[in-house]
């Protein structure tokens, strides 16, 4: 008990020094704002709120740690497509594998698309289209040491509007169980790295420290929670249930809800979050429903494999 206070209390420590460091002052000052949306349907119902369970290959954007949870022998992958409000697509790829005696490697690739635009001359004449789009691509590392799973990424990102604009990050995170395994608490820290440089001009990536904590509260049931301290902004809360229905050896159902206050001030059923999931042997196909209020809905469709 004396080690799982510790733990709790170093975790509150880290998120409340990156607390201190942002405010609502600081809005709207980072770019690449994709790197923000996040990985996977299972994910995004219940609040985005990861830290601490991150056990499949997506676990390379929410806590690179969580890699190390991946025991499948040919890896997991996963798959989503997420189709967002004005037109807006995003897309996440994901793979992951063991390494036997050396941990686990994983890449993951993230692509948001603005659809196609009007492009305007200085006197507002219609001068043709263009399509923005932003892109990432991460490359991850992740071991079991001394009970703990530590793991890293590195990543390369891509920004266009008309130019391109580059820039490198790495993450970080540490994932610990406790309680023969119904606990788990987890950090990390996001997107550390240069600037985006449009020509001239040069914008922070959006920086952040995650912290979590998810508990079983039976084997079927799991309730999560994560804190997030973003450079752009203030912190942020959230959290989130899962609860799964075994219908036979094979074959289970999931349904899921969260909360996060990250969304705000777009009115309606902002911050909530819901979804559902089918997982047969080792396919799971997941769903994620996430209102913005006056913006629009997101609706979020991911496949992950486990290759035994």
């Amino acid at each position: 008990m004396k080690r799982l206070l510790a733990g709790v209390v170093a975790l509150i420590f880290c998120a409340n020094a990156g607390f201190a460091a942002f405010s609502s002052a600081d809005l709207g000052t980072a770019s690449a704002a994709f790197l923000t949306l996040g990985a996977g349907a299972r994910p995004a119902a219940m609040g985005n709120c990861y830290a601490a369970i991150a056990d499949d290959s997506t676990a390379i954007y929410w806590n690179p740690a969580g890699l190390a949870q991946i025991d499948a022998k040919d890896g997991s992958a996963s798959l989503m497509h997420a189709v967002w409000f004005e037109g807006i697509s995003y897309d996440w790829a994901s793979y992951a594998r063991p390494i036997e005696d050396w941990g686990v490697v994983g890449i993951g690739v993230q692509y948001l698309s603005y659809g196609s635009l009007d492009k305007m001359d200085t006197n507002g004449l219609n001068i043709g289209t263009f399509s923005p789009a932003d892109a990432a691509v991460s490359v991850g590392f992740a071991r079991s040491m001394r009970d703990f799973d530590i793991g890293a990424n590195l990543k390369y990102i891509s920004s266009t509007i008309v130019n391109t604009a580059t820039a490198y990050a790495a993450d970080f995170g540490v994932m610990k169980k406790l309680m023969d395994n119904d606990l788990s608490l987890g950090a990390s820290v996001q997107n550390m790295g240069t600037s985006l440089k449009y020509v001239t001009d040069q914008e922070p990536l959006p920086f952040n420290i995650r912290v979590g904590a998810a508990y079983k509260i039976e084997s079927y049931w799991l309730v999560t929670a994560d804190v997030n301290a973003p450079i752009d902004g203030p912190q942020c809360y959230g959290a989130g249930t899962e609860y799964v229905q075994k219908l036979n050896d094979n074959l289970q159902i999931a349904g899921r809800a969260g909360y996060n206050t990250g969304n705000v001030n777009t009115g309606g059923l902002n911050g909530f979050t819901a979804g559902l999931g089918i997982k047969y042997l080792e396919y799971s196909i997941d769903y994620a429903y996430v209102p913005f209020g006056d913006l629009g809905d997101t609706n979020l469709i991911s496949l992950t494999v486990a290759f035994r």
